[in-house]
């Protein structure tokens, strides 16, 4: 998508917004690129910046990890035990409003396209931390059993045999 000159200056320059239950924003540089932060309990397997690294799944990859919120303004409240992470478009290919002759194969993220991309990370971070507080199949027939007994528990433990 060509930026038509001028065009981005319609888009807001920052939003704070919340997707799944995650703290979002989206802040505009000095540069006039656009990057996408999503907020995470320090408790977030994420909160590992080399896991987060490795799985998190976004435009450019994640460039922003720390306990400190975004630094372009407002300034979001420094709240303890939470883990910023975010991504940036100032990569090859990205197209800046800055640029006073940018290269052709160039592209500008939209806002749009960026809050589709912080939106998106604030599901993936939900489906790991779902994933990995997910009780095992062990656990539910431990729960079962100390609520309801031991037999409904052996009960459900042949049906669960019994479907492989």
């Amino acid at each position: 998508m060509a930026l038509k000159f001028l065009d981005w200056l319609s888009e807001p320059n920052w939003s704070d917004f919340t997707h799944l239950g995650y703290a979002c924003a989206i802040r505009r540089t000095s540069s006039l690129n656009l990057c996408g932060y999503v907020c995470l309990p320090s408790s977030h397997p994420w909160a590992d910046p080399d896991r987060c690294e490795r799985e998190a799944k976004v435009h450019g990859g994640i460039t922003w990890h720390g306990s400190e919120p975004p630094e372009y303004p407002p300034a979001l409240e420094n709240t303890p035990g939470v883990i910023w992470i975010g991504f940036d478009c100032s990569h090859y290919g990205d197209l800046s409003p800055a640029d006073a002759f940018p290269p052709r194969e160039e592209v500008y993220r939209t806002w749009a396209y960026v809050k589709g991309e912080v939106e998106d990370l604030a599901e993936q971070a939900g489906r790991i931390e779902r994933s990995e507080n997910a009780l095992s199949v062990e656990e539910v027939l431990a729960k079962v059993s100390a609520k309801l007994g031991a037999i409904p528990a052996q009960i459900l433990r042949d049906e669960l045999a019994r479907r492989g």
